[in-house]
């Protein structure tokens, strides 16, 4: 007979001590079973209790040393004193607004006498403006595209990698439209103003109209 896992007790008390000796084979035998079933039982519920409290131990520590990562700003999200930030326009007489909690849209001057925009959706490949405006010096009018000193406006679709790109652009070289944008107001690194241009896709050989542009913005 074998002992069953939880019936050493019974096995032994059953077996062994209704006997007062110990002498024959057979009870030995049966003693020596028992008592190897029941002490390699303990071993394994040793091996569980030292991986769980070694499991609790890992979380907690885990759990104790997260951080929370820094997140990204584009410095358009607004404070609690100025919250009025925006970058709109139409496009073929579609009205069209940027996200402007996106890293993707931003302002900033990399370079002295430069400006950069760039407005984007949500999701860059549905649509996003770029405009470099060079021999910038604050409040003024900027030529894009064709009369324009190498001031250029875009806007895109798409993905390159995806070979869906495409962009409409007022840029010499590259296109023969031409664009206007002014800059109304620069004042604690808030910037103004209003655009509008014609751009010409060389990928699609088709042409958008961009009008009633306006964007106020921080630099980054």
């Amino acid at each position: 007979m074998r002992c069953g896992i939880g019936t050493w007790r019974s096995c032994i008390n059953s077996r062994l001590l209704k006997n007062k000796k110990y002498p024959t084979a057979r009870i030995n035998g049966l003693y020596i079973n028992c008592i190897f079933i029941f002490i390699t039982n303990i071993k394994l519920m040793k091996n569980v209790f030292t991986f769980i409290i070694t499991t609790v131990i890992v979380v907690s520590t885990l759990s104790c040393n997260k951080t929370t990562d820094p997140q990204p700003t584009n410095n358009n999200t607004g404070t609690a004193t100025d919250t009025n930030f925006y970058f709109t326009a139409k496009i073929d007489g579609t009205d069209w607004a940027a996200d402007m909690k996106s890293t993707n849209t931003y302002l900033n001057s990399a370079h002295a006498g430069s400006l950069t925009i760039q407005a984007s959706l949500t999701d860059v490949t549905t649509g996003v403006f770029l405009v470099n405006l060079y021999n910038y010096n604050g409040a003024g009018s900027h030529t894009v595209g064709t009369g324009g000193t190498n001031s250029y406006a875009r806007y895109t679709t798409g993905s390159v990698g995806m070979g869906t790109y495409s962009a409409w652009k007022a840029e010499t070289p590259g296109s023969t439209t031409t664009g206007t944008f002014t800059i109304t107001k620069e004042e604690n690194s808030i910037v103004e103003g209003t655009f509008s241009f014609d751009g010409y896709s060389e990928e699609k050989k088709t042409r958008k109209k961009i009008t009633e542009g306006k964007f106020r913005m921080k630099k980054k």
